[in-house]
């Protein structure tokens, strides 16, 4: 296994914060243990498909010898579940590896 190889991913909130973000996503390197938090204020699926790309533009920016190559999220239902994201994935050859629910 190698760096960015896999890459879990989850929503979490609700945040009590005297902010308008009440959600965040987590980004986590299965290897290294890298994370990357974005914060959220909904969980607008379209938009946690643009918080993705931009990670991975700075994966592919930042460490070009890289490839992000399985992702995990929970279940592969709800946030991931549409259908913009699944072809993201296949144009960047990664494979969509959902987890068991509540793991």
């Amino acid at each position: 296994m190698k760096t960015f190889h896999l890459l879990d991913s989850d929503l979490c909130g609700l945040l009590a914060a005297h902010s308008d973000y009440r959600y965040f996503i987590l980004y986590i390197d299965d290897f290294s243990q890298t994370t990357c938090v974005y914060f959220r204020r909904s969980k607008n699926t379209e938009e946690l498909v643009l918080d993705f790309q931009e990670f991975q533009a700075i994966i592919d920016k930042q460490y070009p010898e890289y490839m992000i190559g399985r992702f995990r999220c929970g279940n592969g239902q709800g946030k991931y579940n549409n259908m913009f994201f699944p072809r993201i994935l296949r144009v960047k050859c990664i494979f969509l590896e959902p987890s068991h629910p509540y793991t």
